[in-house]
Formats: C-alpha cells, sequence, structure tokens
C-alpha cells in the first residue's frame, strides 16, 4: 500500500511534477479550510456498468450499478489519503492529513471511534496485516495498531518520510519506502530495524511485498522500478516501462502478477516470476493514476485518478469494464475492494470518502 502524492507539506525538493502535486495541495486545503471536529455530511450518486464480467469472488450481474454514499469529512479532514479493509471486510481504516487515522464499522458505515492519537503529521500509507489482527500506518514515522484496544503496539523511526509500507505474508515484518530512496524491514512487533538498503538517489514512492515472501518490489519517482531479494537486501532486478512516478503497486492474491499505477497515466501489469511486462498498458483516466487494488478473484483492478474517476479493468483483456464511477470532486487517493468483491471504499483529496456498492 503507497501514500499519495499530493501531500507535500512535508518537504519540497521534488521533480518539477511535485510543484503541481503542491499547488493541487495547497487548492485542497484553501477550499476545505480547517476546523473543529464537526461530524459529517452524507450524499449518494450512482454509476451505471455494462460491462460483461465482475470482479467479485461471487459472480455478480453482467450489468452493474454502483451506488456511492458519500462522507464529508472535510471541515476536520481536508485532504484523504489512504483507505483498507480489513480482511474480513467488517472494519476499514482511513487515513489522512493532521495524523488522521480512523476506524469504520463497514456494516453500518459509521466511525467506531475518535481518530487514533499518534501521528503528528499527514498519514500516507494504511495496510492491515494478513490475518486482519493488526494495521499499520506510515507518514512521518510507521505505527502498528490494534484495532479492537485502539492502541498503537509498536513504533518504528525511519530515517525520512514514508511514502508506502507493505506487511510481509507471515505478519512478522513490514518493508518501507521513503523519500531518501531508501528500503528498510521492519519488525513489526517491536519496531526494530531488520535491514536497509538505499535502491535509488531520489524518492522511493511505492512498496509491495510479494505473497510468498520471497520479493519485495518498489516504485521510485522516475517511473522505474526494481525487485529486491528481502533477506539479502539484494537487487534482483530493475523493471522498465514507466516514464513518471510510480504511484502504487499491487500483487495478485496468487502471487502469479503484480500491477503498478504510475503518473504517465497508465497501468501495468507484470509477471510475478520473470517481472516481465504482460500486455500494453491500460489506458483510459486522464490524469496521474493516484490509486489501484486487485480485485479478490484477481480477475479486475480497480483504479482512482486526479481526472476525479474511479474505473474497473478487466485483466486477462486490458479492457475497462462499464463505464467510469463518478461524484469525486478531486483526486482519488485511494480506492479498495471489499474481501468479497461487491463493494468498494474510496478516499479523495478533497476531503471525502465513499461507499460504492454493487447491485
Amino acid at each position: 500500500m503507497t501514500g499519495k502524492r499530493n501531500s507535500y507539506c512535508t518537504g519540497s525538493n521534488r521533480k518539477a511534477t511535485t510543484t503541481t502535486r503542491a499547488a493541487l495541495l495547497a487548492v485542497a486545503m484553501a477550499a476545505a479550510g480547517v476546523a473543529g471536529c464537526s461530524g459529517s455530511s452524507e450524499s449518494s450518486v450512482t454509476s451505471t456498468s455494462t460491462g460483461a464480467s465482475t470482479a467479485a469472488v461471487e459472480p455478480l450481474a453482467s450489468n452493474l450499478s454502483w451506488t456511492g454514499s458519500f462522507v464529508d469529512l472535510s471541515e476536520s479532514v481536508p485532504i484523504l489519503i489512504g483507505a483498507a479493509w480489513s480482511p474480513n471486510g467488517d472494519i476499514a481504516v482511513t487515513t489522512g492529513s493532521f495524523g488522521y487515522v480512523q476506524l469504520w464499522d463497514t456494516a453500518t458505515t459509521e466511525q467506531l471511534s475518535e481518530s487514533l492519537e499518534g501521528h503528528s503529521g499527514e498519514v500516507l500509507a494504511v495496510q492491515w496485516s494478513p490475518d486482519g489482527s493488526q494495521f499499520v500506518t506510515a507518514g512521518g514515522d510507521i505505527r502498528v495498531w490494534d484495532p479492537a484496544l485502539r492502541q498503537q503496539v509498536s513504533v518504528a523511526s525511519p530515517n525520512e518520510l514514508v511514502w508506502s509500507v507493505s506487511w510481509s505474508p507471515d505478519g512478522s515484518q513490514l518493508a518501507s519506502s521513503s523519500r531518501a530512496g531508501t528500503l528498510q524491514v521492519w519488525d513489526a512487533a517491536t519496531g526494530e530495524l531488520v535491514g536497509s538498503t538505499d535502491v535509488v538517489e531520489s524518492d522511493l514512492t511505492a512498496v509491495a511485498w510479494s505473497p510468498d515472501g520471497s520479493q519485495v518490489v518498489v516504485g521510485a519517482d522516475d517511473g522505474s522500478m526494481r525487485v529486491v531479494d528481502p533477506e539479502s537486501m539484494q537487487e534482483i532486478a530493475v523493471l522498465e516501462g514507466h516514464e513518471d512516478f510510480v504511484t502504487e503497486i499491487v500483487w495478485a492474491a496468487d502471487g502469479t502478477m503484480f500491477a503498478s499505477a504510475s503518473d504517465d497515466r497508465t497501468i501495468r501489469i507484470w509477471d510475478g516470476d520473470s517481472g516481465a511486462l504482460l500486455r500494453d498498458p491500460l489506458v483510459g483516466h486522464d490524469g496521474w493514476v493516484t490509486a489501484l487494488d486487485w480485485s479478490p478473484d484477481g480477475t479486475q483492478l480497480v483504479t482512482g485518478s486526479s481526472d476525479s474517476t474511479i474505473r474497473l479493468w478487466d485483466v486477462s483483456s486490458g479492457q475497462q469494464v462499464g463505464e467510469p464511477l463518478v461524484g469525486h470532486e478531486f483526486v482519488v487517493n485511494a480506492a479498495r475492494w471489499s474481501s468479497d468483491g461487491s463493494r468498494l471504499l474510496a478516499a479523495d483529496s478533497n476531503g471525502r470518502i465513499a461507499w460504492w456498492e454493487a447491485s
């Protein structure tokens, strides 16, 4: 799971594209303002998908109507950045500016508590542990949480801002990518550093641990990607294809493929063993591809973009499934499938989350 590039209060030594993202952040902050916590408001929109295939574990109808129920948190959280469903689908976490970490009951779509206290700056990344007993958040530091107790389990202190974080498949370790271009591996229980390697001289923006634990794939702000052995911390391969900031990397659950998204407006699908590109890039968004997730059954991808849309893609054909889901008004920073594939959770830079439901 990766952090989002339109969040730049933490530093300015970026490439030319960073200036644009910093400007977007300034616009969002000015439009939303910062006020005391004053609750939320809801609205809903409906988008119709006419694709022939679906991504649900249990097959859905071929003609899908996706209804998005929006929750406006902009008065207290100007920028929403991350979102993640628990493996059993009962709880979700959203993250954002000013240390915001919020738990949600996914059945009622109600907040389970006040924002969890710990982070002081933007929370750029969030991911549940494989067994669902914990989740991790990252930004200026890395914090592991017990959702039942609403308490921190461990805190890791990296050497720079963390863009992205990923659990090892056994849940014992965490991999993080940072502004310093460093890949670091941490003990999830203690927060102690296990291994570290300098990968690039610029920002290392995305990281994803393979389901079998043998590889960690990372992406950088120059569009390059690399495969690293997490035990030796040695580089295995360099992957070329993207031409700009790699925003997210996500593995298919069976480990046979992984997908990447980029500011170059493309999504690419790679072979999990060889690292070879499996097909031409997926193209359709009119802006940066800022969110990416794989459906539970592995047949589809969901993406979000700075063009304010969410799109579904058939993995086998590389074609879009139906029409874009619309209703967001700014950058879609996160778009995540529920564990059964029948719902989506999205978060945007306008301080809104959306619960999308297929019928």
